[in-house]
Order: structure tokens, then C-alpha cells, then sequence
């Protein structure tokens, strides 16, 4: 009877153990995770700064192509041989 409540109190000590273990990882989980989560909302934020100060230059590609477009017009002809709605309908 003594040694099987040694081995209790063996096993005791061993479930409280891996318990306070199971306790500190997740809390060591949770800190990772809000780590995780501020360095994405703040990845987030930099994307967004950087895609607002592509758009200007976009912008002003397009505006460049657009200029160069209207100064030598394509004929129709050529327009139409271009795309690929004319090809389907020439076969």
C-alpha cells in the first residue's frame, strides 16, 4: 500500500508538471501570436504607403503612353488585325 502511493504521488507530480508546462507555452504562444499580429497590421500600414506613392507614377505612365498614343493614331485596320475578338471572327 505504501508503494502504490508513492507511485500516486509520482504520477501526481508528473501530470502537474507537464500541466505548468502546457500553462507557459501557451502563454508563450499568445505573446508570439500579439507579436505576430502587430508586425502584420504594421506590414499592412507600410504596403499601403508604398502603393500610394506608386500610383502617381502610374499614373503619370499612363499619362506618357496615352500622349504617345494620340500623336501617331493606328489605323482601324490595323486595330482590329490586332485583337484577338478579330481573329476569332476571321476563322
Amino acid at each position: 500500500l505504501i508503494s502504490y502511493r508513492a507511485g500516486l504521488d509520482e504520477q501526481e507530480q508528473k501530470l502537474q508538471q507537464q500541466e505548468d508546462d502546457l500553462g507557459s507555452v501557451q502563454s508563450e504562444l499568445s505573446e508570439a501570436f500579439g507579436k505576430l499580429r502587430t508586425a502584420a497590421t504594421d506590414l499592412s500600414k507600410a504596403r499601403k504607403k508604398v502603393a500610394r506613392r506608386a500610383r502617381p507614377a502610374k499614373r503619370k505612365a499612363a499619362k506618357k503612353s496615352a500622349r504617345k498614343s494620340a500623336r501617331r493614331p493606328a489605323k482601324k485596320s490595323a486595330r482590329r488585325a490586332a485583337s484577338p475578338r478579330a481573329r476569332g471572327r476571321r476563322r
